[in-house]
């Protein structure tokens, strides 16, 4: 408690007060049509876009910012984090992240990171990041997730009953969505779907596949689907000579390939209650590809990880050593699914099913922030162009949040969150990653400041 406390008197150097912001000769990113608006002045005040002009703006003591060069694009957002330490909201802000949907938990601790920290936490961590007195991104939360698991941290539910009682707890408690785990019963999940839609709440998350179908959920309302898992994994192609092929490849018994035709004859229905039901994607790529890159020493020995809580790195260090001692058939499993996951997402995007970006961080690898870099240049390797893949962090997520009055745009009127980049995004999506500055809620946050938290959170972790 005591690093918490060091960080938030460190951080109210840049915090309080917010000036104007004037943006000279800037390359405005429009991530809804695929333009760029060249040479603009951006004046920022109060917060908010207040006039966007191809001329020179006239103000008083504003700070001036020389965009000659660089590219303005939203705030990126990652739709699925586990937050479970308080250095994870600088190391987003940081990379640009100005939005988080936190995927939930219940943890007293940071334990491996695949786990939120408990849901009065981030509450806290929310109200100083909105008062001002905590850098930090804008927070949507599910806190405990439901399942019938008997995870001691998460809600059981097994009868339609101890779904609307779970729905009506999680109600109280504040959350901004229900977020669905494992072994669920039907009646039960759509009792919960049902009962969060009366409670104008949504549910997201994992579908309980031993249970619901794919179809069941998306019509009770299951507004975004997590990770790429079996059933959803076969919908990579519609030949059903690619798919038996995979089954061979993959070493399937005689009775997993039965189940998994059955799911493959069922692709076109799911794609259809897909788009019927406006049914989103977060295929959680990072961590899929972690799989794979456990032999890329680079990712593996990270310097940036050792920012991370200890349990988190220890954690990631036996995933490593498990990963290292496969057999040759467990990693060519784990390339071939890798392979096919991005198939699957190459499909889904050809059907036009919607996509928004999700790291799962800091589970499995994955670095907050850093990893959604990561996550935007795999959406490409998988087939979208780089701007495609940019909107599934920037205009997708504000779209699924039904916040595109204020948010996800570079517009006059809109919120302050704003990334400035070197290079041009739409021309090579690791751009993403060349920060010149970061512009939260109209409060700038530049190159300085960025190395200055640097600097902080590396003391951060020597005092945790």
């Amino acid at each position: 408690m005591k690093g918490f406390f060091l960080l938030l008197f460190s951080f109210s150097v840049f915090i309080g007060h917010t000036q104007d912001l004037l943006i000279k000769h800037i390359n405005i990113i429009d991530v809804n049509n695929n333009e760029i608006q060249y040479g603009r002045t951006i004046l920022i005040s109060n917060g908010k876009i207040q006039k966007i002009s191809k001329r020179s703006i006239k103000t008083n003591n504003a700070v001036v910012i020389n965009g000659k060069g660089k590219f303005i694009i939203p705030g990126l957002w990652d739709m699925h984090v586990h937050t479970a330490d308080s250095s994870y909201l600088k190391l987003f802000i940081i990379n640009g992240v100005t939005g988080i949907r936190d995927m939930g938990g219940a943890a007293i601790n940071a334990n491996n990171g695949c786990e939120s920290i408990g849901l009065e936490k981030l509450m806290i961590w929310r109200k100083l990041i909105q008062s001002g007195l905590l850098i930090g991104p804008r927070m949507f939360f599910s806190g405990p997730p439901v399942s019938n698991t008997g995870w001691p941290t998460s809600i059981n539910i097994n009868t339609p009953e101890s779904a609307q009682n779970a729905v009506r707890k999680l109600k109280e408690l504040g959350v901004d969505f229900i977020k669905v785990y494992e072994d669920i019963p039907l009646d039960t999940y759509l009792a919960l779907a049902k009962e969060a839609k009366a409670s104008g709440l949504s549910i997201a998350g994992h579908v309980p596949v031993k249970t619901v179908s794919l179809i069941e959920a998306s019509n009770a309302g299951h507004r975004s689907i997590e990770h790429i898992r079996d059933p959803l994994l076969l919908c990579f192609t519609d030949n059903r000579e690619e798919v038996l092929r995979f089954f061979k490849e993959d070493d399937w018994s005689k009775t997993d390939i039965e189940w998994g035709l059955k799911q493959f004859e069922q692709n076109a229905d799911v794609i259809q209650a897909f788009k019927k039901n406006k049914t989103w994607l977060v295929p959680t790529l990072t961590v899929e590809w972690a799989k794979v890159a456990i032999r890329d020493s680079l990712f593996v020995n990270s310097e940036r990880r050792r920012i991370l809580p200890e349990s988190v790195r220890e954690a990631f260090d036996n995933y490593v050593a498990k990963k290292l001692i496969l057999t040759s058939k467990e990693r060519k499993s784990d390339s071939l699914w890798w392979a096919t996951q991005k198939l699957l997402v190459k499909k889904m995007h050809q059907e036009r099913i919607p996509f928004m970006a999700g790291t799962d961080c800091a589970c499995e690898g994955g670095i907050p922030g850093y990893s959604l870099h990561k996550e935007l240049e795999l959406f490409v390797d998988a087939g979208l162009t780089p701007f495609e893949a940019l909107q599934t962090a920037t205009i997708n997520p504000i779209k699924f949040l039904n916040m595109t009055d204020s948010l996800g745009t570079v517009e006059i009127g809109k919120i302050a969150d704003l990334v400035i980049l070197d290079r041009n995004p739409i021309e090579n999506i690791s751009a993403t990653q060349l920060i010149f500055s970061v512009i939260k809620n109209g409060q700038l946050i530049s190159k300085k400041h960025i190395k200055r938290i640097k600097e902080d959170l590396s003391t951060y972790e020597n005092i945790r």
